[in-house]
């Protein structure tokens, strides 16, 4: 199994050492930008905006509303 490892991670290193700077920047990058995009996504898509509908509202009108809307 030890063996095995170290030739894995001998393969991996030299892969790595085989590209350019370039796709070094780019396979690092990419996997954090699509990780933001989704964190901004959900948040965006997850904001409810919120309104005063109607103020001045007795308790009696209140609950009635809140009765008929659940």
């Amino acid at each position: 199994m030890n063996e095995r490892l170290k030739k894995v991670t001998t393969v991996v290193k030299d892969k790595w050492s085989g590209f350019s700077k370039v796709v070094k920047i780019l396979i690092c990058t990419i996997p954090v930008v699509i990780v933001a995009i989704i964190i901004i996504l959900s948040i965006m898509l997850n904001h409810k905006d919120s309104a005063v509908l109607f103020s001045g509202l007795t308790t009696t009108e209140v609950s009635e509303i809140s009765r008929v809307i659940t």
